[in-house]
């Protein structure tokens, strides 16, 4: 090292300004250095905190293209209101009838109707007829049998009913040989049948108008 005064006396060191000149450079540097990555921490920082977050699902916006809101509910048609029924027919109850009205038969059979669950009974003395009516002239009307005369009056027939009908009987086979529109039910037991023509006159209601 040079020991060199200048002209008040101090000594001059020149060997060492240039070290000290390099450190005073070199704490610059990191001076900078430290500064940028200061800053730079900070920018990453902010950035960060910055960022949009991810939508949650309740937060998410209703997309309007969406199934749910764009294709409109279909409802069910509500079914139409069915017709009003209508009554039930009565229908043939216990009577046993035949499609078509016989031939004219002047056989006279004088008794009393017995009207029962099974089957309608003309008894004549001591002698059952299961009492075979004929569709196109006879209908029941849930208690008694109207049945239209010869002479075009219809007249009601009830149970205990006296009459006096033209017909003739049935033997034998009589139940399989007929084509029924109302066949004799299983319970009822007469083996004869009295095939019904006509119903001349109801017996009680002379009686009552000869006093």
């Amino acid at each position: 090292m040079l020991d060199r005064r200048d002209h008040t006396g101090h000594h001059l060191l020149q060997d060492s300004l240039p070290a000290r000149k390099g450190m005073s450079h070199m704490s610059e540097n990191r001076l900078r250095l430290a500064v940028a990555f200061l800053v730079a921490t900070i920018v990453a920082a902010c950035t960060l905190g910055q960022a949009d977050p991810s939508p949650s699902a309740s937060s998410a916006p209703t997309d309007p293209l969406s199934t749910e809101s764009s294709v409109p509910q279909t409802v069910a048609p509500s079914p139409p209101p069915s017709p009003t029924s209508s009554p039930t027919p009565v229908g043939w109850g216990p009577l046993a009838v035949e499609p078509r009205a016989a031939d004219q038969m002047e056989i006279l059979a004088t008794g009393r109707v017995e009207i029962g669950n099974d089957c309608v009974v003309l008894n004549v003395e001591d002698l059952k007829y299961v009492m075979v009516w004929p569709a196109e002239y006879t209908a029941w009307n849930g208690s008694s049998i109207l049945f239209s005369t010869d002479a075009g009056e219809t007249v009601a027939i009830a149970d205990g009913q006296e009459v006096e009908a033209t017909g003739g009987p049935l033997d034998g086979d009589w139940r399989e040989r007929i084509d029924w529109a109302n066949a004799p039910a299983e319970g009822c037991l007469p083996t004869r049948g009295w095939r019904v023509y006509d119903v001349a006159r109801q017996r009680r209601e002379s009686k009552a108008r000869g006093g």
